[in-house]
């Protein structure tokens, strides 16, 4: 049998040996592989040991594990755009500005997009943007704000795709350039 199970980021990080001992030290466990990537523990084992065996194994030690398909974000998009990430947004934007020239002919992705902090003011500088993110609710953020009256977004909605995956889902050769402010 094979689990797999999602860390929280912060503690994926910070897996180590030790705590891979542990888990190989279960009865019917032969072997863990952590892709510190995807943030995901892969177990290997018999039916001696169960999934949750596994996941409490990972709490006592520290670990929050995600339950499947969690939406870390499902909480915190709401409130997300908070004064502190907006200067943060207009920070990194200010020093993209001194490498990268945008132009009318440049389609763009905005990775890990998030509210599209980011996005939304490069995207009257260019020909497109693709919004891509993993959680749902930060794109439904995002989505309220290209829908709405506002002035400031005019015109981005027919320019935009917003993408709710990762990008390994991406296949289309057509990015000019990628930028992502807090996805890594």
């Amino acid at each position: 049998m094979r689990t797999i199970l999602k860390l929280d980021k912060t503690s994926c990080c910070v897996f180590n040996n030790s705590v891979n001992r542990e888990i190989a030290s279960l009865n019917g466990v032969y072997g863990v592989n952590v892709d510190n990537y995807r943030n995901e523990v892969t177990v290997d084992h018999t039916n001696e040991v169960s999934a949750k065996d596994i996941a409490d194994k990972l709490e006592q030690n520290g670990f929050k594990v995600l339950p499947d398909e969690a939406d870390y974000f499902e909480k915190k998009a709401d409130n997300w755009d908070t004064p502190m990430k907006l200067e943060m947004a207009d920070a990194f934007i200010m020093e993209m500005f001194k490498s990268i020239s945008f132009n009318k002919q440049q389609k763009v992705l905005d990775f890990g997009c998030g509210t599209g902090l980011v996005g939304l003011k490069i995207a009257p500088l260019v020909k497109s943007v693709v919004f891509m993110d993993i959680s749902a609710k930060m794109l439904d953020a995002l989505i309220s704000k290209i829908e709405s009256e506002n002035e400031i977004y005019k015109g981005i909605k027919e320019r935009s795709t917003v993408i709710n995956r990762g990008i390994e889902k991406y296949k289309s050769a057509d990015i000019d350039i990628i930028f992502s402010l807090m996805a890594l």
